[in-house]
């Protein structure tokens, strides 16, 4: 992984001045290109929709909210507390713990290689334990002890592997609990039919 997969969402007030804020979010995201960095600007994406559909205006603000959840980080632009959706915005992503800077210098300060190392470990995890309980789901198949088991006993263990989800820690214990919690809800799911 490098830089350039790290998506950063640039927020700020559009309605207040439509021209004047797409020229200067255009600008920020020159300067996050130029860093090395991805992108999600809604002022391009949606610029001057507001004229030419009847679109309302809730529904750009849901879809900017849903693309914050499919940004890494967030930049808060010049003005942005002015605008009541980069507020709505900002709230979305510190909901979901992604970073926020408002200023250029953090952005540059920030230890992006420890950060894309994070990730890096995180998603080899995830890969690794999927891995696992595929190989580990394939051969239980095969040999349908799965379908042995009540609905109750699987829902048992999924409420066992559900409390140790969220043990993120050095082992990965984490990432195999929540596997087995949706590999348990299919098998559920399939003996309930």
């Amino acid at each position: 992984m490098d830089k350039r997969d790290i998506i950063f969402f640039i927020s700020g007030p559009y309605s207040l001045d439509p021209d004047k804020y797409i020229y200067k979010a255009e600008a920020e995201a020159a300067w996050f290109l130029e860093q090395g960095f991805s992108v999600i600007v809604p002022h391009k994406l949606y610029a001057n929709m507001e004229n030419t559909t009847d679109i309302d205006y809730q529904v750009f603000l849901d879809s900017c909210k849903t693309l914050v959840s499919r940004s890494d980080a967030m930049y808060m632009m010049e003005d942005w507390k002015l605008s009541k959706g980069a507020n709505e915005e900002l709230e979305r992503a510190q909901k979901l713990g992604k970073l926020v800077f408002d200023n250029k210098d953090e952005v540059l300060k920030y230890d992006w290689d420890e950060h894309l190392n994070d990730t890096q470990i995180i998603w080899g995890s995830c890969i690794e334990a999927f891995s696992l309980m595929a190989k580990h789901g394939k051969e239980a198949h095969q040999r349908n002890e799965w379908m042995t088991q009540t609905p109750t006993t699987h829902l048992k263990h999924l409420l066992h592997h559900l409390s140790h989800s969220f043990d993120f820690d050095i082992d990965k214990s984490g990432f195999n609990h929540m596997i087995h919690v949706i590999c348990r809800a299919a098998m559920i799911k399939e003996l309930s039919k």
